[in-house]
């Protein structure tokens, strides 16, 4: 069994997403999503548990097949609610740059400030719409 693995928890989750940032910039994706009510909407990089996988198995390999990253120093920010399931947020910061991303998953990424994610969140452009919530609480977090 996996340390910290709780398949309980891990079921009612749908998926993990990452807050990463640099300096005052956070990361922020638009997926390639078919739906039209997310097309075009800024989200956390990250996706779906996979059968077996603890909460930060299936971030580190969402983060290595979207952004070919493997950051760590991994801290718990909180569970979401989105669409009835939970999503667990985690958080990072991570220095190197970002010189690909798999393009059949992600049309943008993007650096953004707090500020940014704001106005995104006004104008109904966040893909779950805890992303700039889940911002403050990490900066919370931080202090």
């Amino acid at each position: 069994m996996i340390r910290g693995f709780d398949r309980w928890h891990v079921n009612k989750h749908k998926t993990v997403r990452c807050i990463i940032k640099r300096d005052e910039r956070y990361l922020l994706v638009v997926h390639n999503n078919f739906l039209p009510l997310n097309k075009g909407k800024w989200g956390f990089p990250g996706g779906r548990i996979e059968g077996g996988e603890s909460f930060v198995d299936t971030l580190v390999r969402e983060l290595r097949e979207e952004l070919s990253i493997a950051p760590g120093g991994f801290q718990h920010v909180g569970d979401y609610l989105y669409k009835d399931r939970l999503h667990r947020i985690y958080a990072t910061t991570f220095d190197e740059p970002i010189e690909w991303f798999d393009r059949s998953e992600i049309i943008e990424i993007g650096w953004h400030t707090v500020a940014d994610i704001r106005t995104f969140d006004q104008q109904n452009r966040l893909h779950t719409g805890f992303e700039l919530k889940a911002v403050l609480d990490f900066e919370a977090l931080m202090f």
